[in-house]
């Protein structure tokens, strides 16, 4: 799609304006074209977008872009939405046709919802090249990315028909589960564990203080969701190839979902968490990340009620549905039409799934503009065109058939048709009349059926007619919510292990103590003070704004007794000396573990009384860079014979094997007396090309929690 420059019209009174920042939709603007959706920020109507200053775009500013052979057309009420889809044919022709090993989860959200269904065989070879023969590549340090590569692959076997490539996907997608399973899954929470982003990294999506390690430990919405959806996918293979273990995978799926809704359910917020963080005493990140949020319900995580909890109480801000809200704290104001393209996408699937409780009108105007708007995303009409073919068109693939459910806004209620979809042998013409969820007609070849479906055994040239019964479906929601931020992070100026001073507090905001994962008090001054002086207390202080907004919690502080911890020194347990550390005197500190070279090492730890410890391993691995998956020491631990979980241990930095760090923390039950603790290599939790083969110990660390 080209863009001509804006023409600058007479100031224009939006309909929005009137009723300041409130929502509209199937309303009529000055020009008698229907609105989509409106807000104070744009009005979109079926032939035109108007921005406030009297700047107007319509299908007459945009060049006409020819559809490529082999995609479908679109024509419909609306001319700008007709020049999007044409536009969005138009990259996908030449899109994606250079295979990457590494892709954004957005990306693979693209893959399984656009490009599975109008080029299968160019998203499998795109597939195809992100895997190894084992599994799906691992990202940084670790993180469970491969939910959505699972799912996008078995809907490219669903739209080509393909059981060989079904058979070779779900044989890498289960190696990929179970290897993250036993390497990135919380032995307490059942969540798996690693910070992944749905796009690029996004600045203050995490607090400053949190090292690679931290960031592992964090337990996100995004990446459990996306492993109960790629869980399901994989029970769903099972009983595709006739395989006994269906049931066995679904009740993985369940296990996963019941963890997120147990440990990441916010009930006072009506949404989820962003993720769990601070190590064996974990706290929600109160930000709502959106595409988590969508993802749950198209994976039904959430209980229908929660679901509709979600989809009522998530707002809607001026240019359409954030990342995340509220914002991060240092994010400047989003600048217009600035919202990811994939979120509108989503956030209109999600609701299409409660078409009685969420409007798809304001995701859907919100991509028309983007979309047609001079200087806007591509990625904008690719994913107006996916709302159209999976929410308008509500096309759906099973097994042996493609389905149909249509959630169609009284805008469009003159109708529209799709021609030329192709999905196996079969070339499409659908159409699409009236409006509303609920469908009163539906034909193939002009014969009635009350199947809703296309078989997959057709071929050849067939026409699907669908009539709505026009039932209403809800506008869009509430007003539109301001952009509101989370308050700022607090520096904690420790003076002694019970005393600490918030450095930086800002008037307008309180702060809530955290003990050991639980609300402890709301500080009434900048003073922090720990009262127990015979226990544990891991300490987290949470701003929180006037918005009633919370922020990230400052550095994590641990008070305990001195007698509460133990360092077991790795040499008195196994031969020290290591030819990666030049100097003699430093060299017997360490203890070099290796495949060949003390690959077990056991240790004995006496407790005067059973209880919950902290166990983690004080280390040095110069493999590579910190933030890289194939640098990353693993080592599995057992307790007294019983696995206890996998020790991660990220590079400090290529030849870096002077400086130590901590690993991740486990939580271990030790019994009275002693305890026996092995920490060993184990090949299982490598993939091909790992080069962290190698680590040095220092010492264990052994901490009384309870």
């Amino acid at each position: 799609m080209q863009f001509l420059p804006l023409r600058k019209l007479i100031s224009l009174a939006l309909a929005a304006t009137a009723v300041g920042a409130g929502v509209v939709s199937c309303a009529t603007d000055e020009k008698n074209s229907p609105v989509i959706a409106a807000t104070a920020g744009f009005t979109a109507t079926l032939d035109s977008i108007y921005l406030p200053g009297g700047d107007i775009v319509t299908a007459h500013n945009i060049a006409p872009t020819t559809v490529p052979d082999g995609f479908p057309t679109l024509k419909s009420p609306s001319p700008l939405l007709d020049a999007a889809f044409a536009s969005a044919m138009a990259q996908y022709d030449t899109l994606f046709t250079s295979p990457a090993t590494h892709m954004r989860p957005a990306d693979n959200f693209e893959l399984w919802q656009s490009l599975s269904l109008l080029n299968p065989q160019r998203c499998m070879n795109i597939l195809a090249a992100q895997v190894s023969d084992a599994t799906v590549a691992a990202h940084s340090p670790l993180s469970a990315e491969y939910g959505l590569w699972t799912v996008a692959a078995r809907e490219a076997a669903l739209a080509s028909g393909s059981r060989e490539w079904l058979a070779r996907a779900d044989s890498i997608a289960r190696n990929a589960y179970i290897y993250n399973e036993r390497v990135l899954m919380s032995a307490t929470s059942r969540l798996l564990q690693g910070h992944t982003y749905f796009s690029t990294p996004i600045p203050n999506a995490l607090p400053r203080w949190m090292s690679v390690t931290d960031r592992f430990e964090c337990m996100t919405a995004l990446g459990n969701a996306s492993a109960v959806g790629a869980a399901n996918a994989i029970a769903d293979n099972a009983r595709s190839l006739g395989l006994s273990d269906s049931t066995a995978w679904s009740k993985k799926a369940a296990a996963l979902a019941a963890a997120v809704n147990t440990n990441l359910w916010q009930p006072h917020l009506r949404r989820y968490a962003q993720y769990l963080y601070i190590g064996v005493f974990p706290i929600p990140s109160p930000i709502a990340d959106n595409a988590a949020q969508a993802l749950a319900i198209l994976f039904s995580v959430p209980t229908p009620e929660m679901s509709r909890a979600v989809l009522e109480s998530t707002p809607a801000l001026l240019y359409g549905m954030p990342l995340y809200y509220p914002s991060l704290a240092g994010t400047p104001p989003v600048k217009p039409f600035g919202f990811m393209p994939e979120i509108q996408a989503l956030w209109a699937l999600a609701s299409s799934r409660y078409p009685g409780t969420a409007s798809v009108s304001v995701p859907v105007g919100v991509l028309l503009a983007q979309s047609s708007l001079s200087g806007a995303r591509p990625a904008a009409a690719r994913m107006l065109a996916l709302t159209v073919l999976r929410v308008l068109a509500g096309i759906q693939l099973g097994e042996n058939a493609m389905t149909f459910r249509p959630v169609v806004p009284k805008v469009f209620k003159d109708g529209f048709t799709v021609s030329g979809l192709r999905y196996r042998n079969v070339v499409i013409d659908l159409t699409v009349s009236g409006y509303g969820s609920r469908i009163a007609r539906f034909a193939v070849d002009g014969t009635e059926t009350d199947r809703y479906s296309l078989p997959a055994t057709l071929s050849g040239n067939h026409t699907v007619e669908i009539t709505l019964a026009n039932n209403s479906l809800p506008l869009p929601g509430s007003d539109t919510a301001p952009q509101t931020w989370a308050p700022p992070v607090p520096e904690i100026d420790w003076r002694n292990k019970y005393t600490g001073y918030i450095t930086d507090p800002t008037p307008s905001v309180s702060y809530i103590e955290y003990i050991n994962g639980a609300i402890h008090t709301t500080l009434d001054s900048a003073e922090v003070t720990v009262t127990a002086r015979n226990a544990y207390s891991r300490v987290c202080v949470v701003p929180v704004s006037r918005q009633r907004a919370e922020g990230f919690s400052a550095k994590p502080h641990s008070v305990y007794p001195a007698a509460f911890a133990r360092n077991l020194q790795a040499e008195d347990f196994a031969t020290p000396a290591t030819p990666l550390v030049r100097d003699r005197r430093l060299t017997k500190r360490f203890v070099e573990s290796s495949p060949d070279k003390n690959s077990t090492v056991t240790f004995t730890c006496a407790a005067s009384s059973s209880g919950l410890f902290a166990l983690s391993l004080c280390y040095s691995n110069g493999a590579g860079d910190p933030d890289s998956a194939n640098a990353c020491a693993l080592r599995r631990v057992t307790v007294n014979g019983a696995e206890a979980g996998t020790l991660v241990m990220p590079a400090a930095g290529s030849g870096w094997w002077l400086a130590t760090s901590m690993s991740n923390t486990l939580a271990v039950h030790l019994r009275q007396g002693e305890n026996i603790i092995t920490v060993e290599y184990s090949p299982l939790l490598y993939i091909p090309g790992s080069q962290a083969r190698t680590v040095l110990y220092d010492y264990l660390r052994i901490t009384r929690l309870k």
